[in-house]
């Protein structure tokens, strides 16, 4: 495959499994700035969740993410890898639990 991809519109989904309720959000970003303003705005939105697992990658720049207090390598490596195989960048993910 040639070239990357590139989210086209904000994204959203939730599902609860084992009596845990998941939270997924993405949206397209152009800048590391732009990916961490959106993880202030869900940690302020769900402010009383346990976690905020996130995965940012920027097209030719930084490339960041966070367990935030799962277990480590359980959450914010394996969203960050799923993104690094199907070639997808300028993208955030937060996953709320």
């Amino acid at each position: 495959m040639s070239g990357y991809l590139v989210p086209y519109q904000d994204s959203g989904s939730e599902f609860t499994e084992k009596r845990s309720r998941f939270i997924s959000q993405l949206w397209r970003v152009e800048t590391e700035a732009e990916a961490r303003a959106h993880l202030e705005a869900v940690r302020k939105q769900y402010y009383d969740a346990r976690h905020h697992c996130w995965c940012y990658l920027l097209n030719g720049g930084a490339v960041r993410y966070s367990d935030d207090g799962e277990p480590q390598g359980t959450a914010g490596q394996p969203m960050l890898n799923v993104f690094q195989r199907q070639c997808v960048t300028n993208v955030c993910c937060v996953v709320t639990r």
